[in-house]
Parts: C-alpha cells; sequence; structure tokens
C-alpha cells in the first residue's frame, strides 16, 4: 500500500482539523452525544489509518475517504458514521440518548452496506470497511491493503 507523502501528510492534517472541529462542538451545550465520535476519531488519528485516509464531516458526521482532496463527488466511495440519537424534553430542556452507532458504506447518497452498533464494537466495525474502501478506490492501482 503506498501513498505519496504529501498525500499522507494532507490526510494528517485532515484528523487535525477534525479534532479542533468536534473541540468546539464539545465546547457548546447539547453536543456531548458525538462524544464516541470524537474517540474514534482520536483512536484513528493516531493509528496508521490516518495517513491513508482523509477525514472530513457533514454538519457533525464523521466521513472517511480515500480522496486526494477536500470534497467528495458523487461517484466517490467513503464511509459515513453516525450517532442514532433520541431527543426527549426534560424540564422543559432538549435531553439527547444514544441508540447506537449507524456505519455505513456509501457512494453519493446510497449506502451500500450499513452496521449499527455500539461504541466498544465501532473499531472493529470499520476496520473491515476501511480495507473495503482503500481496495475499492486506491486498490485499483494494485496497490491492495492488507
Amino acid at each position: 500500500m503506498h501513498i505519496s507523502e504529501e498525500l499522507a501528510q494532507k490526510n494528517l492534517k485532515s484528523w487535525d482539523y477534525l479534532t479542533e472541529f468536534y473541540d468546539r462542538l464539545l465546547a457548546s451545550a447539547g453536543w456531548d452525544y458525538v462524544k464516541p465520535l470524537v474517540r474514534l476519531v482520536e483512536q484513528l488519528k493516531q493509528s496508521e489509518y490516518a495517513k491513508y485516509f482523509r477525514a472530513g464531516q457533514s454538519l457533525w458526521h464523521l466521513m472517511i475517504s480515500t480522496a486526494s482532496q477536500h470534497g467528495l463527488t458523487e461517484s466517490d466511495l467513503y464511509i459515513y458514521i453516525t450517532i442514532k440519537v433520541e431527543k426527549t424534553i426534560k424540564n422543559d430542556k432538549p435531553v439527547y440518548f444514544t441508540r447506537g452507532i449507524e456505519v455505513s458504506y456509501k457512494q453519493d447518497i446510497h449506502a451500500i452496506e450499513t452496521i449499527t452498533c455500539d461504541e466498544p464494537e465501532l473499531m472493529t466495525t470499520i476496520e473491515p470497511l476501511l480495507k473495503r474502501l482503500w481496495n475499492d478506490t486506491r486498490g485499483s492501482t494494485g496497490n491492495y491493503y492488507e
């Protein structure tokens, strides 16, 4: 598996940016339910995956791709990770409850595969999808992820 040093540095910076984004989000009231995504981003940022995959977000949802630059096209494959949240009102204030984490392998807005898991299974759920994403995109050049 090989990518240029320039692309690896861009990918690493994308994880730094996403960490800053989630830090700003958590500084606002009512966003505690995204903490599982924050922990996942930190885990991935510390791994080899951070060099090979670009991190991004749509609203507060985590997106992972092999795109060489910011912004996805309709033909790009990516992994989309979101927290399933239920909102209730308690003492006239919104309260959010996490109802699992949804991980989708997507192209454009169409889910090819969707898996719901809890945070302890999150990394083992996305690792096969990361390998699939690599093989379906960059692997076409012969650089298969093993």
